[in-house]
């Protein structure tokens, strides 16, 4: 009796922790000051690389990186979209073409509507990725777990970005509850066009509801609960190294192997939809930038702690001279 009783007191109380876990903090939020175009096109460049080579990879970043500078001009999420979407689609068509033709190779137009459908879904994806929210952001994210999920059990590769799609435009509603909602529908469209790909429309459109708003609903949860852990274990490790940093500084060179590990750290896993492959492309982006990010923040508080002497030079210098020079108050002789 005990055991029965405890049990299921004990599982809302975990699962409460949870949730006050995967909240926000204000130091861990994730809303960036205004939406990124260089975001966009690294996301999409990602994500078209990995689903389809070189051509997806050219379709994401143009796509993306145009999706976004066209919704700052606009305004507007669906223009934003579908210009991201159109972008990548015409980008992935034109380089198949263009690639099957420097072979000898005249591609019949029928031939480029799967590469354009992927493309559009690349661009879409990059786009998204470049929002300002992070709530649309993590719902990519989420979609395109799911949707790797979903490429397992239908064989469909076009799940996967159709995921990430149909989840990240959900992403933009303001409520958990509006997201899921959102999902189901926006997914629905998305898994439909993936359908096509394969030739089930119908099976396409009913995973994509499912994925669109699962993902939706797991991405900012999951990717909130990173951001938290990240905060917390470099606290950690801060307590732990501060007191031996103290004794022993790092050069530069040696901060910026830190930022690096850092960054592939936090980076690393999120490529593991893709597999092993994906995993390492993503290591490598976040190994870079998180060294390129440090050697930045160093020579900045190196040019700061430089002027901080100046001005303490200075602060000294000043009373000094000043007992040199002729008191105003006084009347001076001729």
């Amino acid at each position: 009796m005990q055991v029965v009783v405890a049990t299921p007191a004990a599982v809302p109380g975990f699962l409460g922790k949870v949730r006050d876990y995967a909240r926000p903090r204000p130091t861990t939020g994730g809303d960036l000051a205004g939406p990124s175009p260089i975001s966009a096109a690294i996301a999409g460049g990602i994500q078209g690389y990995i689903t389809g080579g070189p051509t997806g990879a050219a379709a994401g970043l143009i796509g993306g990186y145009a999706g976004v500078k066209i919704g700052e001009k606009s305004g507007s999420f669906s223009v934003a979209l579908g210009a991201g979407a159109l972008v990548g689609a015409g980008v992935a068509a034109a380089a198949t073409a263009g690639l099957a033709a420097m072979s000898g190779v005249m591609l019949a137009p029928q031939l480029l509507i799967g590469p354009a459908v992927m493309g559009a879904f690349t661009g879409a994806v990059g786009t998204l990725s470049g929002s300002r929210r992070a709530a649309t952001r993590d719902s990519v994210y989420g979609g395109m777990l799911a949707g790797g999920l979903a490429f397992v059990a239908t064989g469909n590769p076009a799940m996967v970005l159709a995921g990430a799609a149909g989840a990240g435009a959900a992403g933009r509603a303001v409520t958990p509850a509006g997201r899921a909602v959102l999902g189901v529908l926006t997914g629905a469209g998305a898994g439909a066009i993936a359908g096509l790909m394969s030739g089930n429309v119908a099976q396409g459109a009913l995973v994509g509801a499912v994925i669109g708003s699962a993902g939706s609903l797991a991405g900012p949860t999951l990717r909130q609960v990173q951001r938290n852990a990240t905060e917390d274990l470099t606290l950690a490790i801060n307590r732990r190294l501060d007191p031996w940093l103290e004794k022993h500084p790092l050069t530069t060179r040696g901060k910026m192997i830190a930022g690096a590990t850092s960054g592939a750290l936090m980076l690393g896993p999120i490529g593991l939809v893709a597999g092993w492959k994906g995993a390492a492309v993503m290591a490598g982006i976040g190994a870079t930038v998180g060294a390129v990010s440090t050697y930045k923040l160093v020579k900045r508080r190196e040019q700061s702690q430089e002027a901080q002497k100046i001005r303490q030079e200075y602060m000294l210098i000043a009373p000094a001279a000043y007992r040199f020079l002729p008191d105003p108050t006084t009347p001076q002789k001729d």
